[in-house]
């Protein structure tokens, strides 16, 4: 204890009163163990909840990713990005202090280099909001002056300057068709083979034409008389002409062909 004050003694029907200035006991000042910032700066590098995957601007994906049970890794399409952020400390930045406490010395964690595979990256740093005053020594003014919170760095994010696609694969796309018919049991079709033309005709006019990807890219330039052509092409293509024409005795029973088809019809209960 320490302080200016008065001393005062009573004496029967007197009072002598002395101006006293003294300290009591030892001196001591409370101070924490300086923190090392490092190791959980280098716990939130390997947490995977830091580690997010971004689309590529300007793309949309066009499959869905996924992992095995029990794999908790960060899946990344190839035409996308992926990005490191962390709220421990800022990176880029001298370090005094690290929470209440000081650093054992100024210290900066910067990002030099990202590899992927064996090949180096390119990156861009991603900021976040930070304390200031959580991590370096600020003056009473400057912690009323400057705002509470303030944009640091606080990861990278990480792209490929290119693609590079993989070799094709080409392979038949093909159907099996069976016809439930419930008093002769299931009927099965020869496998059925999707010409090419088909195929275009259905990305020209199908579902897929209707999806969001096809407003990326070059597609999203091509003139609406082109597809509308090509969907006129498809649907005279796909005329079924003489189908309803068949005999509908069910003699060509597996489905080759107009009678085949008219013939089950005919034979399931409750069908058109």
């Amino acid at each position: 204890m320490a302080g200016p004050g008065e001393a005062t003694i009573s004496l029967f029907f007197f009072d002598i009163s002395v101006d006293v200035d003294k300290k009591f006991g030892s001196e001591e000042k409370a101070t924490l163990d300086p923190i090392d910032p490092w190791p959980p700066l280098r716990a939130a590098l390997k947490d995977p909840r830091n580690w997010t995957a971004v689309p590529a601007t300007g793309t949309l994906s066009v499959v869905t990713l996924a992992l095995p049970p029990g794999i908790t890794a960060t899946v990344i399409d190839p035409s996308g990005k992926m990005t490191w952020k962390e709220s421990v400390a800022p990176l880029d930045r001298t370090l005094t202090r690290f929470g209440n406490s000081t650093t054992p010395a100024p210290v900066k964690f910067s990002v030099d280099q990202v590899i992927v595979g064996v090949d180096p990256a390119e990156y861009s740093a991603v900021s976040d909001f930070f304390a200031a005053a959580q991590f370096e020594e600020l003056t009473d003014a400057e912690k009323l002056s400057r705002a509470s919170f303030e944009r640091m760095q606080a990861g990278v994010e990480v792209a490929s300057a290119s693609v590079r696609a993989g070799p094709s694969i080409s392979a038949p796309l093909t159907y099996e068709t069976e016809y439930r018919d419930p008093e002769h049991g299931p009927v099965l079709a020869p496998l059925f083979t999707v010409p090419l033309w088909m195929q275009q005709g259905l990305l020209a006019s199908g579902a897929s034409r209707q999806a969001g990807i096809i407003a990326a890219g070059t597609r999203a330039y091509a003139a609406p008389a082109q597809l509308a052509q090509c969907g006129r092409a498809v649907r005279r293509r796909l005329d079924p002409g003489p189908l309803h024409q068949g005999r509908g005795d069910g003699a060509d029973h597996q489905g080759r062909g107009p009678a085949g088809i008219e013939g089950v019809r005919r034979r399931a209960p409750g069908r058109a």
